[in-house]
């Protein structure tokens, strides 16, 4: 009798889970993307929600008419009637998940230091933007200073170039890039003197890193060293750069 009960009290539970859920309409989601609600809050939305039909072709055309992205569309087409998920498709199933769906946006800033051929390292400051297109591919704009003598002696790089992160889990993101752009040096390294002036220079370079999560919108980033080649007056420089600090997420 008592295993009775227990599986009442457990079809109770699911019925609740199931049925209590919000049903949303085709209408819903062009509300939610015309009122300016991020893919990730609609992605959300439709995760712990479930479908009063499943879409028609008719109504996915409605729905790119009206600007729905196709992060979403993939997403209903994942979810069928009543919510289940359509276990055929990894990539619906990925798409619907509320960890898979990539930041717009990402912020760093934290301490970083140039290994320096030869001459002593230099430590200072480095700040990234990087813009995700989709899950895979962004756009990272890089900043930083370096400081080896108080701020009359400093050196400092703007890069930017491809990011490619890999989010096979919600915890950790690993990720590459590549790096173009240049650096400007006052006198005292790269053979810089006070005779030739504060100097600029070009490079390019690649790296890579990881981010841990320690919440939502924020992450921990361990890296990314870099490899990169400077060439002042003339001379090329291989340095290293490694950097670590805090993300935020957008």
């Amino acid at each position: 009798m008592k295993g009775v009960y227990f599986l009442l009290v457990c079809l109770i539970a699911f019925s609740v889970g199931v049925y209590g859920q919000e049903e949303l309409t085709i209408d819903d989601i062009i509300d939610m993307v015309q009122a300016g609600l991020s893919d990730s809050f609609v992605l959300q939305k439709i995760r712990i929600s479930t479908l009063e039909y499943s879409p028609t072709v008719e109504d996915l055309v409605e729905l790119r008419q009206a600007g729905v992205s196709e992060r979403i569309i993939l997403a209903l087409m994942g979810v069928g009637y009543k919510g289940r998920l359509n276990s055929t498709s990894q990539t619906q199933t990925r798409y619907a998940n509320e960890d898979m769906p990539h930041p717009d946006y990402e912020l760093f800033g934290g301490y970083s230091a140039f290994f320096l051929d030869g001459s002593e390292d230099v430590r200072g400051w480095n700040i990234t933007s990087t813009n995700h297109f989709n899950n895979l591919v962004g756009l990272t704009i890089d900043g930083g200073g370096y400081y080896y003598g108080g701020f009359n002696q400093s050196m400092y790089t703007f890069f930017a170039g491809p990011q490619f992160s890999f989010r096979y889990t919600k915890w950790v993101t690993p990720y590459v890039r590549a790096l173009g752009g240049g650096t400007w040096v006052q006198p005292g390294l790269f053979g810089v003197t006070p005779i030739t002036g504060s100097q600029f220079g070009y490079g390019y370079g690649a790296g890579f890193g990881v981010d841990v999560r320690i919440k939502q919108g924020l992450a921990f980033r361990a890296g990314p060293v870099d490899f990169i080649s400077l060439r002042i007056l003339g001379v090329n420089h291989d340095q290293v750069r490694a950097s670590m600090g805090i993300v935020g997420r957008w």
